[in-house]
């Protein structure tokens, strides 16, 4: 989430009474600043999360897909896929997996 956005819903927290910016030894914009930055912070830490479940699980999909079969046009019998086919599935998954990544970064 851009911190623009952050600084929106903590106004609108603080105009719905939600949350108080008084109730300590900091002023205001500087209790308003550290609001805001927890906030990043813990966003950044749940993207951080997300990015890495996303790298685990194209690894998997890797190792997976090193596994996967096809049936072979010419015999009609069950074969490995090919390293071209591999590489073809790999990288349709990296750009799928790149996309999530960037929409969560662009959150």
């Amino acid at each position: 989430m851009k911190r623009e956005m952050i600084e929106k819903v903590v106004e609108k927290a603080v105009e719905c009474n939600f949350i108080s910016l008084n109730e300590c030894n900091l002023s205001e914009d500087e209790r308003r600043q550290e609001i805001i930055e927890v906030i990043k912070r813990d966003i950044d830490e749940e993207n951080k999360k997300a990015i890495e479940a996303l790298a685990n699980e194209f690894g998997e999909y890797i190792l997976e897909a090193a596994k996967y079969t096809t049936l072979d046009d010419s015999t009609g019998e069950k074969r490995p896929i090919t390293t071209v086919e591999l590489a073809e599935l790999i990288y349709g998954e990296y750009w799928r997996v790149q996309g999530e990544i960037s929409e969560i970064i662009n959150e």
